[in-house]
């Protein structure tokens, strides 16, 4: 058991205190040529040098090597859980020159302002992609500056963009506008049921808050009918999201009239016929028909915008080209402005592109999914989280803090997209008190010898007073939430696997600002440094070189 500092000091103190008094006495008693003063001196520094390496030695028992314990892992161990096949080079970028090759999901938290773009998102769409990718680009720049870099490496790529914000952005990569008409998930009879309700769930969420989900879930039911009805009984040209807003906006003798010509729709082996007959049969209960329709309305409103409606009005990508030719990037501008307002179409487009890639599985695909929790909540991406890596779905989000994920999803459906991550990510510096936490539980604790002192007492003739030293050991946070929150770089979990990652972005070369003092300088870089040059920073290069003119970095 090692001992503390203090009974260190003190007994090499004694010890030398000894031997000068000994020496002294034995000075004059025995000579006085000062040879035992001479030999005291020497015998003081060896026990001084003594003393230093005891120090020494014995500080590094105050941490125990505990072969359960948390610790980082090396940069090789690193390497070879995130690339267990040396030779595969195709993966997501991480960070600090690393790629993880494996099949995961992830999940990168980094609050307003941290770089989770600037570290991830943008590299990663920089570099040679190996799969389709679908890019949430909330604020319009994911687009703006590698747009051009996924076409010149062989993509196809479609920019849908309903309120044209690339054009006040002036990006300069000149890729048109593409549309979207959901309706061309409609034409399949066989799965037309399915696909309605996707879309009706999109539109109409489960809301966490909701005392009774009766009016939500019967207010998806009258979407998902009524977008049945139109593509099962209404001419092609009316096929599309604006007839959907005017029919569920009709009243009164029309809106009988309405379901009186849906329950004559014979189509789907009389599901519609079967759904108008249960509203008809609420036509006396006006109160409840009314909470219901509001709901399907509520839902539907985003369709009244004209830009939005024209977007959705003409059909340019097809969902089933991303897993079916592996080679398709789309980016889907939600601006931030409007997400409050048209959250519920990005939830639309994303889930029927995850039904595509789930319903015919073929090449990888890959969801980079920026502010993730914007969206509200999307149980579809949730239940792709989950089991979509079966289906070569890759998914990435992107959140400012975990709890923005609790209070959207409650604490089981945050656990099921914590628990299906293969990466988590935190950028260092987090405010977020909840994510701090987290991240100091999940890194885990090592163990550590603590010095415990004691007094006791006797009492009578003979009282007396006794001092004990004990020594316990104590686990200690590989992290504590203050140094999470404090620190610079990424901590990045894979696996088993603990590290941190340089945060440079993209945009900078790493050796700027760095101190003469980091090991991992060669002595070239150091020699360059001093000289007031930067060295070569060949991964910065080759960013700036693809970027194409970024004009807002975040």
């Amino acid at each position: 058991m090692p001992t503390s500092k203090r009974y260190r000091r003190n007994y090499v103190l004694t010890v030398i205190v000894v031997f000068f008094l000994i020496s002294f006495m034995t000075c004059f008693s025995v000579n006085a040529d000062g040879t035992n003063i001479f030999i005291t001196f020497l015998l003081a520094v060896v026990f001084i040098i003594i003393r230093i390496k005891w120090k020494i030695v014995a500080d590094g028992l105050d941490i125990v090597t505990n072969p359960n314990d948390a610790r980082w892992s090396t940069d090789e161990e690193f390497a070879r859980i995130i690339r267990p096949d040396p030779h595969k080079t195709e993966g997501v970028w991480l960070g600090g020159d690393y790629i993880c090759t494996k099949n995961v999901h992830g999940i990168v938290i980094g609050g307003s302002g941290a770089g989770k773009s600037s570290l991830h998102l943008i590299p990663n769409l920089l570099i040679q992609p190996f799969s389709s990718n679908f890019v949430l680009d909330i604020k319009r720049e994911l687009s703006q500056i590698t747009a051009s870099a996924q076409k010149a490496m062989g993509q196809t790529v479609y920019i849908i963009d309903p309120f044209d914000d690339q054009t006040s952005i002036r990006a300069t990569h000149g890729i048109r506008n593409s549309g979207f008409n959901p309706f061309i998930f409609l034409e399949d009879e066989s799965e037309l049921i399915e696909n309605t309700n996707i879309i009706a769930q999109a539109l109409i969420p489960d809301n966490p808050n909701a005392k009774e989900p009766y009016w939500t879930q019967r207010g998806r039911h009258v979407v998902s009918l009524c977008l049945q009805h139109i593509a099962t009984a209404l001419p092609k040209k009316e096929r599309n999201m604006h007839t959907l807003y005017k029919m569920l906006r009709t009243s009164g003798d029309e809106f009988t009239n309405l379901l009186l010509s849906m329950k004559q729709n014979t189509a789907l082996d009389g599901i519609i016929s079967i759904g108008a007959e249960e509203l008809l049969g609420l036509i006396d209960s006006a109160a409840t028909l009314a909470s219901i329709r509001s709901n399907a309305q509520n839902g539907t409103e985003l369709f009244a915008s004209p830009q939005l409606r024209h977007n959705l009005s003409k059909n340019d990508f097809n969902p089933y080209d991303l897993s079916a030719k592996g080679n398709v990037t789309v980016y889907l501008i939600l601006p931030e402005r409007f997400v409050d307002v048209y959250d519920g179409w990005a939830r639309m487009v994303i889930a029927l592109s995850l039904k595509a890639c789930n319903a015919k599985p073929a090449n990888p695909v890959q969801f980079f999914l920026d502010e993730f929790p914007l969206l509200k909540r999307f149980d579809d991406a949730k239940r792709n989280f989950a089991f979509g890596r079966g289906q070569n779905i890759r998914m990435w989000i992107y959140a400012q803090s975990i709890a923005s994920l609790r209070d959207i999803y409650g604490e089981d459906g945050m656990t099921v997209f914590l628990a299906n991550a293969g990466v988590l990510q935190c950028i260092g510096g987090i405010r977020d008190l909840a994510t701090r936490e987290y991240f100091s539980k999940i890194l885990g604790t090592k163990t550590r010898i603590k010095e415990q002192h004691s007094t006791s007492f006797t009492e009578g003739k003979e009282a007396s007073t006794s001092n004990s030293i004990a020594y316990v050991e104590e686990k200690i946070p590989l992290l504590t939430p203050e140094q999470i929150g404090n620190m610079n770089g990424v901590i990045t979990l894979c696996d088993r696997a603990k590290v941190v990652l340089d945060d440079t972005p993209y945009f900078k070369n790493r050796y700027e600002g760095v101190s003469l003092d980091e090991k991992w300088l060669t002595k070239e870089e150091r020699a360059l440094l001093k000289a007031g040059k930067l060295p070569v920073d060949e991964t910065h290069e080759y960013f700036m070189k693809m970027a194409h003119h970024p004009q807002r970095i975040a």
